[in-house]
């Protein structure tokens, strides 16, 4: 039996796009048999979480547009004080978190606030990027109010349940992907979190091949690409990136290239930015690619979530993951630099190799535009 205050500590953060998901959705049975305390937490969503008001009314809501991360960081600090009677390190704290919750993640690694309240980090899809600047809250909320025909002032008469039926129609209505993320401008979150890292703790980050089949409609997929699929890329058109990738892979159906395109403006180079930005504070990186298809050819969005979460025959995921949350540095591949890129694959049934700079074609046609 270990004393109390010995185990280290995965504190995990659910995705869901910052609208949906909870605390049940993995099991933590076999982090517990490795000796990790497992703390999984809730933060406000929606409009509750990620609508910016104080340009509307005032300094008393100076955080609306961030309170699922300052929600996270009162978790944070709760674990700190607290986890050593659960026989936790509150000195050894792995954040964690897939999808929205690893651009969570992004966005405790950039507040002042969560400084020193963890030592490591683990990103699954999800990066540094996703964030609104000022202007784009204040066209968020704005937008928000006139799609419901409300006036600021009426927010808050509005109940939970008509607050949320307001964010449905809203979302609905909004042309662009992801309307709540954290908003940066303040004390507590002044810059996009790639450009604010505030240490230099050792990272896990990666992505899946595929992970944009999942929210693709297939039988739109030779039309020109719907603002509302795009996340990150403001400085040129879709339809020019679009082009590009036809003409530089045009072995690729019309359904690969769209899952190509909206992978890599999601998922796969906000990751690499973050990667960049995070190794020039001199942190340890080891980025990842999850490659194992399904029966149907792909490796979509969360298909490494139960390899990472349960052991599974011939799979690294898990034991090396539970390494990386006890302080020890992966064995099974290098720390990932600018300069060569060496990325581990988890190829078919767990298999790995290192790849140098995997995809580097495709990388370069992204090189100036995210």
């Amino acid at each position: 039996h270990q004393e109390p205050g010995d185990n280290p500590v995965l504190f995990w953060i659910h995705g869901g796009g910052n609208t949906g998901g909870g605390t049940n959705g993995q099991s933590p049975g076999l982090f517990v048999k490795n000796g990790i305390i497992v703390v999984t937490v809730a933060y406000r969503l929606g409009a509750l979480g990620y609508l910016p008001l104080h340009h509307l009314l005032g300094d008393e809501f100076a955080s609306s547009g961030i309170n699922g991360i300052q929600d996270l960081v009162a978790a944070l600090r709760w674990v700190k004080a607290n986890i050593e009677v659960f026989g936790g390190d509150a000195n050894r704290v792995t954040i964690a978190g897939q999808s929205a919750g690893a651009k969570n993640v992004a966005a405790l690694m950039a507040t002042p606030n969560a400084k020193n309240l963890f030592s490591r980090a683990i990103m699954h899809s999800g990066s540094g990027l996703t964030v609104h600047s000022p202007e784009d809250g204040l066209e968020v909320t704005t937008q928000f109010l006139n799609a419901n025909k409300l006036n600021p002032q009426d927010l808050l008469k509005l109940t939970v349940n008509e607050l949320l039926k307001a964010q449905g129609k809203f979302s609905d209505d909004y042309l662009k992907n992801y309307p709540f993320r954290p908003s940066v401008g303040t004390e507590f979150l002044p810059q996009i979190p790639a450009e604010n890292i505030q240490s230099n703790i050792p990272l896990i980050i990666g992505t899946c091949h595929d992970e944009s089949l999942s929210f693709i409609d297939r039988t739109s997929v030779a039309a020109p690409i719907n603002s509302r699929a795009v996340s990150h890329a403001t400085s040129i058109p879709m339809s020019e990136i679009d082009e590009l990738y036809r003409r530089n892979f045009p072995d690729l159906s019309n359904l690969d290239r769209r899952i190509r395109v909206l992978t890599a403006e999601e998922y796969w180079i906000p990751s690499i930015r973050h990667a960049e930005a995070h190794s020039k504070n001199g942190a340890k990186i080891w980025m990842y690619r999850f490659e194992h298809k399904n029966e149907e050819g792909y490796a979509p969005h969360g298909a490494e979530m139960g390899h990472t979460w349960n052991h599974s025959q011939g799979w690294t995921l898990h034991e090396t993951w539970s390494d990386f949350i006890k302080g020890k540095s992966p064995k099974i591949w290098p720390i990932y630099n600018s300069n060569d890129r060496q990325t581990l694959i988890y190829g078919q049934n767990g298999k790995t190799v290192v790849r140098f700079d995997p995809s580097s074609a495709e990388r370069m046609i992204w090189s100036n535009l995210l």
